[in-house]
């Protein structure tokens, strides 16, 4: 290969490595919804947790489900579980039913929730659990948080670190020209 070529290579090389980082592509904004519902007929236990979920803009509804705390009647659930629908009136509905499954709806064979919130307030409007036999049961009480999670930010660093390195690049090549040229 030719020194042009050599230089050419690496030059083009460098800069679409330098594009990718330049020029990436929007990504959507994680948001939180922290609630505590309560008030179940049956003596059962008030329950508190945490959904995670990606979404364009608030107000907008989720594109993906990220991640999950809750424990519902025993049972610790998964984000492969989940079920995410779009719901009338800036609502959407997460139910998830034990060993996964879709729709929105609460059963009573198996371990199963849903809970419905407002997308822009983050007010839950419903909240059931059910399985092990035990009968639907509502929550009567509910208190939420809705919040964006800060994004991790690209270090400041990382272009003066990307130059840096094309800058050894092009010296090694450079040092290797005069090699070359002073050798012939």
């Amino acid at each position: 290969m030719t020194n042009v070529a050599s230089f050419r290579l690496c030059t083009t090389l460098w800069a679409a490595a330098l594009s990718i980082f330049l020029v990436l592509p929007a990504r959507a904004l994680t948001f939180q919804l922290d609630f505590a519902v309560g008030g179940f007929d049956g003596g059962l236990p008030d329950v508190s947790g945490s959904i995670q979920y990606d979404a364009a803009a608030l107000g907008s509804q989720p594109t993906s489900l990220v991640s999950i705390d809750l424990t519902t009647l025993g049972y610790v659930w998964t984000v492969s579980e989940l079920f995410n629908m779009p719901l009338p009136g800036n609502q959407t509905c997460v139910s998830g039913f034990e060993g996964g499954g879709g729709g929105c709806g609460v059963g009573r064979a198996i371990n199963s929730f849903e809970m419905d919130f407002n997308i822009t307030t983050g007010n839950i409007s419903k909240f059931a659990i059910g399985g092990d036999g035990i009968a639907v049961r509502f929550a009567t009480t509910f208190d939420s948080t809705l919040a964006e999670v800060a994004a991790v930010p690209l270090p400041a660093a990382f272009p003066l670190f990307a130059s840096g390195l094309g800058m050894l690049g092009l010296l090694g090549w450079r040092r290797k020209r005069k090699a070359r040229t002073a050798g012939a």
